[in-house]
């Protein structure tokens, strides 16, 4: 918001942002769709792994955003948004919390922006890139993550 509004009042940004989370945790979140086979890997790899939701929403997006998508809160043994640290990615303090937290060191984070692979890298966690939308895979790729997959079957593969 501050590089759209470089010069707006602080209260004018805070109500942007009220306004936007209020809208996505009532209306847009029905429209949210989830990628495909997602929900199958996420199946699977939770029984080999301890999951973490890390994300620059806050809480109350999140979880609108998992119930679009039918993923159940309990998948993730943490959940991290950007309204509990101070500094959201591109810094590492959302992966550095929930390491604390867990009491356990990443072995990955799987992250579809150039913020997630900064700020994994920053935190020493090797980062496998997936390209979602945002980002392309020649952008992630300038960012020199662990590895760069293509699609979330491949993630799986990688992981087994």
């Amino acid at each position: 918001m501050r590089c759209l509004f470089p010069r707006a009042p602080a209260a004018f940004i805070e109500q942007i942002v009220k306004d936007h989370d209020f809208f996505v945790r009532t209306q847009t979140w029905k429209t949210a769709k989830i990628m495909p086979s997602a929900w199958d890997v996420l199946q699977r790899l939770r029984r080999h792994w301890k999951l973490a939701l890390i994300s620059n929403c806050n809480h109350g997006i999140i979880t609108a955003l998992l119930r679009a998508a039918h993923i159940p809160r309990r998948w993730f043994t943490i959940i991290i948004g950007q309204d509990q640290v101070r500094h959201p990615k591109p810094a590492p303090d959302e992966l550095l919390k929930a390491e604390h937290i867990a009491h356990l060191k990443a072995a990955y984070f799987i992250g579809d922006s150039i913020y997630d692979v900064r700020a994994g890298k920053r935190a020493g966690v090797k980062v496998i890139a997936l390209p979602s939308g945002v980002h392309t895979a020649r952008q992630l790729a300038r960012e020199k993550p662990y590895k760069l997959i293509t699609t979330i079957r491949a993630l799986l593969q990688f992981l087994q």
